[in-house]
């Protein structure tokens, strides 16, 4: 009973974390009789793919006059039809059902889905006074609907390829759900603390002989450049948020970043994380000298007390997005 119950609030509970993700199954349809190249736009989900309008010819198939490709593709991470001119219907000048026979002849010997779709058109109008049996079996030899099921997340694409065996005319077909999204630049100024690394100043002190230290408590600015992803699904959203990296340097030294942003609609980051930096820090011959108030045997100056040291150390950024590089030269030519 109790794993009952709990299965149950599993199913719940995945239901309202994943309100889109329906099982239900929708129809697209690829129609011949309008342009040979498309891109049309679709959602997440199941897609089964009919194509409609082929030519039956003579054999009343179109089973031997088309080669047909249905596969699902990925977009790759990055960034129209012609409506067919209806014939006049010749409905209204024979009776309904001879004017069936003639719609069935002039369905075998059609040469383009342009007049297929017209001749489909005029059969639907004959269902109510013909043999509707009859009817649906001509337009059914104009239909080829896929068995399978494509499931398509975001970033992927249904390409469709059919290839008229006679006149070797190709159409392309794409149901794309759009790129899963694309990555963002942008431009600011980080604050770099020394919580993890303290900072300190280090130099002789007044009398020359002894080495001193001061802790700096201050926040090191650096101008930064920084990449993040943003999703495609987030990108109508007034807030997104996500991984970020940069770069950054204050003409001295190079600092690099890596952490998570808060965007407010694609032009504002706040962004928080880890930095690798530069830091000074005492010689280690001068550590004992400093550590017992020693005299220094031999005069020198501060510069020569420090060297280097790579760290890492928490950092806070406000970013934003331009059109072109703030830090870069202005071009004040006019072309």
């Amino acid at each position: 009973m109790k794993n009952i119950i709990l299965t149950s609030i599993l199913f719940t509970f995945a239901g309202c974390l994943y309100p889109d993700k329906a099982f239900s199954q929708e129809l697209k349809k690829v129609d011949l009789a309008e342009s040979n190249y498309k891109t049309v736009s679709i959602a997440e989900g199941q897609y089964k793919v009919s194509i409609i309008n082929m030519v039956p010819r003579n054999n009343g198939s179109y089973r031997n006059n088309y080669a047909i490709s249905i596969n699902l593709k990925n977009l790759p991470v990055l960034p129209i039809s012609i409506e067919a001119k209806s014939i006049p219907s010749m409905a209204g000048e024979t009776a309904p059902c001879d004017e069936l026979a003639r719609l069935e002849i002039k369905l075998n010997t059609a040469q383009d889905p342009q007049n297929v779709e017209d001749i489909v058109k005029d059969l639907e109008k004959l269902k109510n006074n013909c043999d509707r049996d009859k009817i649906n079996k001509l337009i059914t030899t104009t239909v080829n609907e896929s068995d399978f099921v494509y499931t398509v997340d975001n970033g992927q694409y249904i390409e469709v390829t059919v290839i008229d065996n006679n006149t070797t005319e190709t159409w392309v077909w794409k149901f794309t759900t759009g790129p899963k999204g694309n990555w963002r630049t942008s431009f600011g100024v980080s604050a770099i603390s020394d919580i993890f690394y303290p900072r300190y100043d280090y130099y002789i002190g007044t009398n020359n002989t002894q080495i001193k230290e001061s802790a700096n408590n201050d926040l090191l600015f650096i101008p930064s450049l920084f990449f993040t992803w943003l999703p495609s699904k987030r990108e109508n959203k007034n807030f997104s948020f996500g991984p970020t990296g940069g770069i950054g340097s204050n003409f001295q030294e190079i600092s690099f970043f890596l952490g998570f942003n808060l965007t407010y609609n694609q032009n504002l980051s706040f962004i928080f994380g880890i930095a690798g930096h530069q830091q000074e820090k005492l010689k280690a011959k001068f550590q004992d000298y400093m550590d017992n108030n020693s005299t220094i045997p031999s005069p020198i100056s501060d510069s020569d007390l420090t060297t280097t040291q790579n760290v890492i150390n928490p950092f806070f950024s406000v970013a934003f997005r331009f059109n072109r590089n703030p830090y870069s030269p202005t071009d004040d030519s006019v072309e």
